[in-house]
């Protein structure tokens, strides 16, 4: 979560916590700053650009869960995870069984991405990819939210990161309706 407890060094801004919605945000900031000067249209570039992201995150969470971060809140389930000492989780829910958080994000992710690769050669430039993603994880982070205690409630029972993940929601419902109105006019 983005605190200014976390940040005391401009080096914190390298080593200390992140999320990958405030990287997402800056993506989309990035595109519609930088692609146009090189000759790339914003559409095309966030379009290719998700699938891999979406992989991404697939392959960065299963870090998580080797690290221990990210974890998730108490669980009963037979497939609840129980941390070494080592581990981050351990230091807050010693010896207890927790949601493996980051293995939901992560199978969640691949199949995102492997529905985007498929729709970003059938879609490309429309922006239909770009707001697929944008919808599925953001509503995807609000709702794993729940279920991880690794970031305290801030408002009222809402987290930064599901903040920050209602936010993307918006984004891709407006790519989306560029993709149907670009659809309209192609037919």
């Amino acid at each position: 979560p983005f605190s200014t407890v976390y940040w005391d060094t401009l080096e914190d801004l390298w080593t200390g916590p992140g999320s990958v919605i405030g990287f997402v945000m800056g993506l989309l900031l990035g595109a519609a700053l930088f692609a146009p000067p090189f000759g790339i249209r914003r559409a095309k570039f966030l379009d290719e650009l998700v699938p891999a992201l979406a992989l991404g995150q697939a392959v960065g969470r299963l870090g998580c869960f080797a690290t221990g971060c990210c974890f998730g809140r108490p669980t009963i389930a037979p497939w609840g995870v129980v941390y070494p000492v080592s581990r981050v989780a351990a230091t807050v829910y010693p010896g207890t069984p927790l949601h493996p958080t980051q293995l939901y994000e992560s199978l969640f992710c691949v199949l995102l991405a492997l529905a985007l690769i498929k729709w970003t050669s059938r879609y490309q430039g429309t922006l239909l990819p770009s707001g697929v993603y944008l919808c599925s994880y953001g509503v995807l982070r609000f709702l794993a939210q729940f279920f991880r205690a690794d970031e305290p409630a801030t408002f009222g029972p809402l987290t930064v990161s599901q903040i920050g993940a209602a936010a993307l929601a918006p984004v891709g419902i407006a790519f989306l309706g560029c993709s149907s109105r670009g659809a309209r006019a192609s037919t």
